[in-house]
């Protein structure tokens, strides 16, 4: 169901949208407390994930940058799938790139 949620999060087309409205659409069954409570823990996935990326991109040489984003991410949310993770890559180096915070 994880998953699930944090593949909406990261829709780039509703980059930060709510989920609850297009997961309730998935999954009918869910009530509003469940949707609010994934729509929290991905929010704070992709917000640590746009943090982890701005300040491992001002400490690490850029070879080093994406794959200790990986493992740090894969630590604090090991149930994102591999898919998902590489997703939080790209969107949150993506976020990183155009705050220009990047070297």
């Amino acid at each position: 169901m994880l998953n699930s949620a944090l593949d909406l999060a990261l829709d780039f087309g509703n980059w930060l949208s709510p989920i609850q409205t297009r997961l309730r659409a998935r999954h009918p069954t869910l009530d509003a407390r469940q949707l609010d409570g994934l729509d929290e823990t991905c929010q704070a996935a992709i917000l640590y994930g746009q943090q982890t990326a701005l300040s491992l991109s001002a400490t690490l040489e850029p070879a080093q940058v994406e794959g200790r984003f990986n493992a740090l991410f894969a630590e604090r949310y090991p149930w994102a799938s591999q898919e998902n993770r590489a997703r939080a890559w790209r969107h949150c180096i993506y976020y990183a790139t155009k705050t220009a915070r990047v070297r």
